[in-house]
Formats: structure tokens, C-alpha cells, sequence
């Protein structure tokens, strides 16, 4: 069930029951939140014809109490509730559909609660058992920073337009391996096929998204959920999809924001995994880690970003971007000076590109 977020804060108490009313509605959108626009002439338009209507039955009511004919004129009560209901429904649907202008508007939001595919408790169970086996690999390895990429570049390819790419097992395929931004990641792959081999009930797209989840928990960093589920896929993305590190702010939110769907929020927080691991300049080109201790996943990535560059110690021009938007840089300082606030939004965010499609 859909539940507001925000009510507008100046309409009469009667007519934020509009509001509440119109949560069942099946709108779709392409994230969780979905925004609309609807002009405050149509918002009362609306809710004058509901009470209206709700005015007619109370008055058959009325009247069926004195006449004693209970039964029949509840009939006619319910008919008439169900049609004004019903163009509510649809004069709502049409204002969504369509652009407003012209007149003051409300901005709502309604959160809406994803639909998770059902697993059996063998899956379940085979899950919970596989996560604490990677993280004995990890620890053995030393391989928890290589998974985190693994994972990421497995979900990021998608595109929220084509609904194409996405967390669904391709990067098992030569193909996608061989894309230039993959450099490397067959290793974590092959690292994880014997492991893979004792749970073959576990998909590869659900079992890569879980090697990134346990790669963050066992190097300290916070507790993820992880929603089952994720079904294999066999045609793989399409190149170039994946973060340029090179490039700037403009770069990182045509990926993020405009491909992927996810927010600016989304952006610093996932880049705060660099706290992880190392560049190698036989995979992408650039030489070097961006914290003093690449296997604790903690908020230094972003203590050495504002802290400026250091010898020993990497910053592509994708980090320093963060500190040149008046959007990025607050959240940098924030997640610099707060580690909670970062695990928290850190958490949110992780979950959410594992979930994207």
C-alpha cells in the first residue's frame, strides 16, 4: 500500500483525507518514490465530488433508517460510494499523467514499498549460509575490496530508460568480462566459483550482490539487507555504461542520476566505498589507494578528500568533484565528520543499486 510522505501543510483537515484516499491507487514509477504534480483547483475539484457523494449517502442512510428498508438502500449507499470512488481514481490517474500548469502546485510523494519475489526457505537458508562462507573467504583472501567492485559493476550497467543491464548474473558471461571497465574482476569471479558451486540453488545475480553485501559487513562497515530473489539473465549490457573516473560531476550524475535513477545522496555515499581497496594501473589506468588502511570499510575516503592530496594516497578527478557542487560537498563534510550518518545512508544506498531493475 502506498503511504504519503508529505501532506500539504495549508489544506483544510477534510481534504487530507484526499490524500489518504488516493494511497491504494496503482501508480507506477520507475523508483521507489514516485513525485507528482497536482494543481490546487483540481486537488479541491476532486474532493468536492467525493464529499458530495459522501453527503448523498449519508442522507440514504438517513432515509433508509426511517423507512426500514435497511438492506436496499445500503445496496444503493455502496453503488454510490464505489462510483465516486472510482472517478476519483480516474480523474487522479489523468492529473498524474499529464503536466499542470498555470496554477499553484503541490508537490507530493508517495513511498512506494517494492514487491519482493518470494524464495523457499531452502533459498533462504542457502543464503544465510553462503554470506558467512564469503566472509571466511574474504578474511582468508583478502579479497573483500575486488568483490565490493565486482558487485557494483554488476549492478551499475543499468539503465533505468531500457530497463536493460542491471544486477542479474551477466557478468558470468565472457562478454561482459571483457568489457575495458571489467579489467580484473574475472579474478574475483573465479575466486568466487567454488563457493558458487556449493550453493546451486543461489543464482549468480543474487550470489554476486551478496559477495558485495559481505564484503562491506566483514571489513567493519554497516549491516546491508539483502532482499533475495534476483533472477539470471543471459544478454549483457551494453559497454560503456559503467562510471568514467575520469570524468566530472556532470559525468557522475548522467550515470547515477539520469541512467541509473539513483540520486545525488546515492552518489556520495556509494563513492565513500572507496574507502576500500586500491587502483591498479593495469585495470583502470590510475595507480594507488584512497585511504591509509584499504581493507576497513570506515568514513576516511571521505576525512582524506577534504583533508586534500597526500603522497602515498590516490584522488581521481570523480572524488574531486565531490568537493566542487554546492550538493556533493555538504554531504562529503557531513559523512566526514559523522560515520553513522554515512553507514546509514551508505546502507540505503547500497541496497538500492543492488536492487535496481
Amino acid at each position: 500500500m502506498l503511504k504519503p510522505s508529505i501532506l500539504p501543510t495549508k489544506i483544510p483537515h477534510k481534504r487530507q483525507f484526499f490524500w489518504l484516499l488516493a494511497c491504494p491507487l496503482p501508480f507506477h514509477s520507475r523508483s521507489s518514490t514516485f513525485i507528482f504534480r497536482i494543481s490546487v483547483s483540481d486537488v479541491f475539484l476532486s474532493v468536492d465530488v467525493l464529499f458530495i457523494a459522501l453527503q448523498i449517502v449519508s442522507k440514504m442512510f438517513s432515509a433508509s433508517m426511517n423507512r426500514g428498508a435497511i438492506s436496499d438502500h445500503l445496496l444503493r449507499c455502496f453503488d454510490v460510494v464505489l462510483i465516486a470512488l472510482l472517478i476519483m481514481s480516474k480523474m487522479l490517474l489523468a492529473l498524474v499523467n499529464r503536466d499542470v500548469s498555470g496554477d499553484r502546485i503541490f508537490v507530493g510523494k508517495l513511498n512506494m514499498g517494492k514487491n519482493y519475489p518470494t524464495v523457499s526457505d531452502e533459498y533462504n537458508k542457502a543464503v544465510d549460509e553462503a554470506r558467512m562462507k564469503l566472509k571466511e573467504l574474504f578474511v582468508e583472501k583478502g579479497c573483500a575490496p575486488l568483490m565490493l567492485r565486482l558487485a557494483f559493476h554488476s549492478a551499475a550497467t543499468f539503465d533505468v530508460n531500457t530497463k536493460t543491464g542491471g544486477p542479474f548474473g551477466t557478468l558470468r558471461i565472457k562478454a561482459e568480462q571483457s568489457h575495458a571497465a571489467n579489467n580484473g574482476l574475472v579474478i574475483g569471479i573465479d575466486l568466487l566459483e567454488p563457493l558458487k558451486q556449493q550453493f546451486p540453488i543461489i543464482s549468480f545475480a543474487d550470489f554476486y550482490q551478496l559477495a558485495g553485501v559481505a564484503a562491506v559487513e566483514v571489513t567493519g562497515g554497516p549491516n546491508i539487507t539483502f532482499h533475495p530473489g534476483r533472477p539470471d539473465k543471459d544478454e549483457p549490457p551494453l559497454e560503456g555504461r559503467l562510471p568514467n573516473p575520469s570524468q566530472g560531476k556532470e559525468h557522475l550524475r548522467d550515470v547515477f542520476v539520469k541512467t541509473m535513477g539513483l540520486s545525488d545522496e546515492d552518489i556520495v555515499a556509494l563513492s565513500g566505498g572507496h574507502t576500500l581497496g586500491s587502483c591498479h594501473k593495469e585495470r583502470s589506468g590510475f595507480e594507488g589507494q584512497w585511504t591509509s588502511n584499504p581493507l576497513v570499510f570506515d568514513n576516511s575516503y571521505f576525512k582524506e578528500l577534504l583533508a586534500g592530496e597526500k603522497e602515498g594516497l590516490i584522488q581521481l578527478p570523480t572524488d574531486k568533484a565531490l568537493l566542487d557542487d554546492p550538493v556533493f560537498r555538504p554531504l562529503v563534510e557531513k559523512f566526514a565528520a559523522d560515520q553513522d550518518a554515512f553507514f546509514k545512508a551508505y546502507a540505503e544506498s547500497h541496497m538500492k543499486f543492488s536492487e535496481l531493475g
